[in-house]
């Protein structure tokens, strides 16, 4: 089945993932506020908002820290293109810093998604 889901979480409070977890889909974790510490596979990285990460389907993660804002955007394989898997694929666990001007403009798109 194909889809595309788009969450936002917004947590006053420090929250823990207590399990790794995967998924069939890719997630596109865009980090709005805050700072989280990340685990992905067999690394512990520590992000600040904006970043964005795409984490492809199958790869063990979770993540902890303190008050934070983030979007995730969940899309199935087969919802994509040749040329849109290949992009992920090149983006993938790689943590991406917007510009200014850029997190602006991505913030709207998601907030309308949402």
């Amino acid at each position: 089945m194909a889809f595309i889901e788009i969450e936002k979480v917004i947590r006053d409070f420090k929250w823990s993932m207590n399990e790794l977890h995967s998924h069939h889909n890719y997630e596109l974790y865009y980090l709005s506020k805050g700072e989280r510490r990340f685990f992905l596979t067999n690394d512990l990285i520590s992000i600040s908002a904006p970043c964005f990460i795409v984490i492809p389907p199958e790869v063990l993660h979770k993540t902890d820290g303190g008050n934070y804002e983030r979007y995730n955007i969940n899309v199935s394989e087969k919802y994509l293109s040749n040329f849109q898997s290949e992009t992920l694929q090149e983006l993938a666990l790689k943590i991406i810093v917007p510009n200014d001007d850029a997190n602006v403009r991505f913030l709207d798109i998601l907030e309308k998604m949402t």
